[in-house]
């Protein structure tokens, strides 16, 4: 779709599912998508007029509801992220970001994501802003300025754990804080109470989860009558041996 829209060329291979979402990292394989797993992805797109869009979603893959440990996961994923973009300011140092950015949990930190906010314009650019136990070592120095397109990821994956949640927003910094340029939705099956209750409000800024001056504060059209978001669903594999791709039975994974 990338190519078809002008897009120039993709960074990465990155979907993944079930085991194959933890650790992060781990480029697409022949792996069958299953029911009941989580679907993580990375975009890397370098699109129309060579300009980057990097961004990450998890989803579930249905029939059937998330279960709790899925939920536990995308929800520490979910707050990383938002707990993260509500920092980001004109003038705020690196360093202080990332001391005062989300703290990641112990059994996380291990295969954590190593740099919570990095800049984005034409591929991958500074500011690398690493996390506050690594940053003497691979972060940058300086403040967030206005015109900084960064982009604000999580990844949660628990050592020996069987799944990870990955997730990314793209945020353009301003005058007054930061505006969040993607709309792509998030996967309500694996969002808690509280958020698909915030997602009713007329203006991000009214909400309580996503309290970061975002959309320059003005309200959004009138909500759409309520309805859940498109969730990946599970090919059946071939009922025979087939000469076809090994990836025609199902998304790769």
């Amino acid at each position: 779709m990338n190519i078809a829209r002008g897009g120039e060329w993709i960074g990465t291979r990155l979907p993944t599912s079930g085991p194959r979402t933890n650790p992060w990292w781990r480029e697409s394989s022949d792996r069958i998508v299953r029911p009941g797993e989580l679907v993580s992805y990375d975009t890397d797109l370098i699109g129309p007029f060579g300009y980057g869009a990097d961004l990450s979603r998890t989803r579930f893959c249905g029939p059937g509801r998330p279960n709790g440990e899925q939920r536990r996961l995308y929800r520490m994923a979910w707050d990383q992220i938002h707990r993260n973009i509500d920092l980001i300011g004109p003038g705020l140092g690196f360093r202080e970001f990332a001391e005062r950015s989300w703290p990641i949990p112990g059994k996380c930190g291990p295969r954590s994501y190593p740099s919570p906010t990095h800049g984005v314009g034409l591929v991958n650019e500074h500011p690398v802003v690493a996390v506050a136990g690594a940053f003497g070592a691979a972060g940058n120095e300086g403040p967030f300025l206005p015109g900084m397109t960064m982009c604000v990821e999580s990844y949660i994956g628990e050592t020996g754990g069987y799944e990870g949640v990955k997730l990314e927003r793209q945020v353009l910094v301003t005058e007054t804080g930061c505006e969040i340029l993607d709309t792509f939705p998030f996967d309500e099956d694996l969002m808690f109470r509280e958020v698909r209750a915030s997602m009713a409000f007329p203006s991000l800024t009214e909400s309580p989860w996503l309290a970061c001056r975002s959309r320059q504060a003005a309200p959004w059209p009138a909500p759409a009558p309520a309805r859940r978001f498109s969730r990946w669903r599970a090919a059946p594999a071939p009922a025979a041996p087939s000469l076809r791709p090994p990836c025609s039975g199902g998304r790769p994974g």
